[in-house]
């Protein structure tokens, strides 16, 4: 392939050389010269015009073999995805594929990515989540916050050990009574690498984040009965090798009936 673009490109400019070595000899001729002057520079745009096309072709080329040959990690490298984010048409290539990551911890607020980095403590600049229930609870290695918009969440694609959180508006959370009910129904996309992918599901009370439970159904549902009133949140952390993909979800707020 390397060889036939630098051949044809040779033959390009050995062409356009002989013909504005051509318009040189009649440079005396007025009209002739003129519109033998203009057909060089025309040449000579086209030239460059071709050549880039050629190099764009080699690169594409040269580029999908390279990420075939690696199983696709070449473009884990180029989209540099670490932690939650919004499935998007950039990473939609990543569902079910091996994680190849080897990113910094960050934080990412409603989808967008590299909003702040973390050093050490992922919870530090969460606008949901002050405090942990007990120091049993392993803090996730990014946190990413998410709005749920008409009772859906959206579709987000995770690496190892990441959290999404999931808020309604301005990063708050549901208003809860005791009896209320909050359910958030999933699906997970099927992955290639492992049969049952496992995530945690848990819930954040005014700030303070609790322990959650495991799942690895493909469809299911969890459902937290509120014991205490104050605000709510929902959060999924992602605890299998391959990155894990949920599709757009619900979360229903079902308030306790009054006798």
């Amino acid at each position: 392939m390397k060889t036939n673009i630098f051949y044809a490109m040779n033959e390009i400019n050995d062409k356009y050389i002989l013909e504005a070595a051509q318009c040189l000899e009649h440079k005396n001729t007025g009209r002739n010269y003129r519109l033998n002057r203009d057909k060089c520079l025309n040449n000579k745009w086209m030239t460059h015009i071709v050549a880039a096309i050629l190099i764009i072709v080699f690169v594409f080329t040269t580029g999908s073999i390279i990420n075939a040959t690696t199983h696709g990690k070449i473009v884990q490298w180029i989209t540099q995805l670490f932690g939650a984010e919004i499935v998007t048409r950039e990473n939609r290539s990543l569902i079910g594929k091996e994680i190849n990551d080897n990113s910094v911890p960050e934080v990412t607020y409603s989808g967008e990515r590299c909003i702040k980095q973390i050093d050490k403590n992922p919870i530090d600049n969460s606008n949901i989540i002050k405090g942990v229930a007990n120091e049993n609870i392993v803090l996730p290695s990014s946190i990413s916050e998410f709005e749920v918009k008409n009772e859906v969440t959206p579709e987000i694609i995770m690496t190892n050990g990441s959290m999404a959180v999931f808020y309604v508006n301005n990063y708050k959370g549901w208003n809860c009574k005791e009896g209320d009910t909050l359910t958030f129904s999933f699906e997970k996309y099927k992955s290639e690498t492992v049969q049952k992918q496992t995530f945690v599901i848990g819930y954040i009370r005014d700030g303070i984040m609790y322990e959650g439970e495991s799942m690895r159904n493909i469809v299911g549902s969890y459902t937290l009965t509120i014991k205490e009133d104050g605000e709510y949140n929902l959060y999924i952390i992602s605890s299998t090798s391959d990155y894990l993909t949920i599709k757009q979800g619900i979360i229903n707020h079902e308030r306790k009936k009054e006798d």
